[in-house]
């Protein structure tokens, strides 16, 4: 599974953080393919990375909690985003199409959780593309 990772260095801690990176060079713990990390000028950075045990990544987020503010959070690729995304949205839109509507009535309540993907005006539903 891959990994996107981003931290911020707070001021305070940036000659530790400088240090610590210069002694290990940031190389992940064994478990973690990082084909590399991108440091920006004002502290803060992100990485890719790639482990098959979820233990791994925590492990590396252990070894730098003490000195940065750090995320992770797993990630997919656009190929495999762009199957989900589709999905969703067919399936949403399914369900937008068989809902009831027409004169009169109001559009159905939507979730806060759920995509919208249906217009609806007073007369009935259409789908949006």
């Amino acid at each position: 599974m891959k990994y996107i990772s981003s931290w911020k260095i707070p001021p305070g801690t940036m000659n530790a953080a400088i240090k610590r990176f210069l002694e290990t060079g940031g190389a992940p713990p064994e478990g973690i393919k990082m084909p590399g990390h991108w440091h920006g000028m004002n502290g803060q950075g992100f990485a890719i990375s790639e482990a098959t045990d979820a233990k791994a990544m925590f492990q590396r987020y252990a070894q730098w909690a003490d000195l940065t503010e750090l995320s992770v959070t797993p990630c997919v690729e656009d190929a495999d985003a762009g199957f989900t995304a589709q999905a969703l949205t067919s399936a949403r839109t399914q369900q937008c199409s068989r809902r009831p509507g027409g004169r009169g009535r109001r559009p159905p309540a939507h979730s806060s959780r759920t995509l919208h993907f249906c217009r609806w005006d007073s007369n009935q539903p259409t789908e949006t593309p």
